[in-house]
């Protein structure tokens, strides 16, 4: 791991020289190629839904009432072995809100081979997380399902601090795991809903990618433009609350709506969870 290169975001962060927008590590979504899905169907048909069939979904729902297997891998991330199990049941905790509003539960496994969700910290690759059932395929073949930048994990080993600071490490830690885990869970970004109720000003973005705390164009196209058919399973309005959205500066819109960071479920996300995962009668 690059100790050096997180000391330097720690420090810039310290130094309010990065803004919100550069430091929040944002999240890509890994989606399965149809043929990946065509190839494997053994594999997701144990876990996959057939109660959910609107507008031809993927199915990615896990089935309600589970419990699921979290595993943690800390290789080529060097922490001492307290520090690995407490970070990995602080993150448990924090992404446990989703479970207190559906018939999810999370659990720690050092199994990796029973686990549904293994979670990486490496710095160079992003954060992701495979979409719901999806996130079997790279279990099976020995690797991870999500990943966490580790830049806020550098400081945080005390998370039952009070969070009086927005800028504090563990909001943004928090942001990021709620985020993750509503993938895991299987939902999209809410931002990329075909309804969206603002259209996206492609000039401006494009001259200002930097804003948006970006110097990929690929990646603003993929992760903020294009809409994703699988969001047309949606309850209600829009929700600009939404823990599944990103953040964006207000001239990145066309309708001039700014949409600040998220740190905590939204009454919508609560309500959708619900009813995706509704607990026994």
């Amino acid at each position: 791991m690059n100790i050096k290169k997180i000391e330097k975001i720690l420090e810039l962060k310290r130094q309010k020289k990065l803004s919100k927008h550069n430091i929040l590590p944002k999240c890509r979504l890994k989606r399965l190629s149809q043929k990946e899905i065509n190839n494997n169907k053994n594999l997701f048909k144990k876990y996959r839904r057939s109660d959910l069939t609107l507008a031809g979904l993927t199915e990615t729902f896990w089935l309600p009432n589970s419990t699921l297997k979290v595993g943690f891998d800390f290789s080529g991330y060097c922490v001492p072995e307290r520090s690995k199990d407490e970070l990995s049941q602080q993150i448990i905790n924090l992404a446990s809100e989703w479970s207190k509003h559906g018939s999810i539960n999370l659990e720690i496994s050092k199994d990796h081979t029973i686990c549904d969700i293994v979670i990486a910290f490496n710095p160079y690759i992003g954060t992701f997380s495979y979409l719901g059932t999806d996130s079997k395929l790279p279990i099976s073949k020995g690797k991870f399902s999500m990943n966490i930048d580790p830049s806020w994990a550098e400081n945080i080993w005390n998370l039952d601090q009070e969070m009086q600071d927005e800028n504090s490490d563990r909001y943004y830690l928090q942001s990021s795991v709620l985020h993750e885990f509503g993938h895991a869970l299987g939902l999209i970004h809410e931002h990329q809903r075909p309804d969206r109720p603002f259209t996206w000003d492609i000039a401006w973005m494009k001259e200002n990618i930097d804003k948006l705390g970006f110097d990929n164009w690929k990646f603003i196209v993929s992760e903020y433009i294009k809409t994703d058919p699988r969001s047309a399973l949606t309850y209600g309005e829009y929700d600009f609350k939404s823990i599944m959205s990103y953040d964006w500066v207000k001239n990145a819109t066309v309708e001039k709506i700014k949409c600040d960071i998220n740190f905590t479920l939204s009454n919508k996300d609560k309500q959708q969870f619900g009813l995706l995962y509704p607990w026994k009668e």
